[in-house]
């Protein structure tokens, strides 16, 4: 399912945690792919986790550390037979990678300390 986000077509779903789903997704003016990592604001702790990662990423500058190019706040409504859904949203748009963790680990079967580290 395809549907926009702000400044950002989001085509297909990652991957999912704990805190929230990641999507491609295209900016609508350059057509850069991103990673959108989309988390739901309705609890508290949600919100304060969102906020503390969003912080914390822009004030990050290794080679290491995912790159953060863009944040925001967005209300989304499905609606479903019975009635409309809101549900209140954060993003965090961030450079994509080619690969994940998992599989670099698969592929290489270990990761030394210094790999790690570097």
């Amino acid at each position: 399912m395809v549907f926009s986000l702000q400044n950002y077509i989001l085509l297909r779903k990652i991957s999912c945690g704990n805190v929230g789903c990641v999507h491609l997704a295209y900016h609508k003016d350059s057509l850069q792919k991103f990673a959108i990592k989309m988390t739901n604001l309705d609890t508290t702790n949600s919100s304060i986790r969102y906020h503390n990662e969003k912080n914390i990423l822009r004030l990050c500058n290794h080679k290491n550390i995912i790159r953060i190019y863009d944040d925001g706040l967005e209300k989304i409504t499905k609606q479903n037979h019975y009635k409309s859904i809101s549900k209140n949203i954060g993003f965090i748009t961030l450079h994509l990678l080619d690969y994940s963790i998992k599989d670099y680990i698969q592929k290489h079967k270990c990761v030394s300390e210094i790999q790690s580290l570097s």
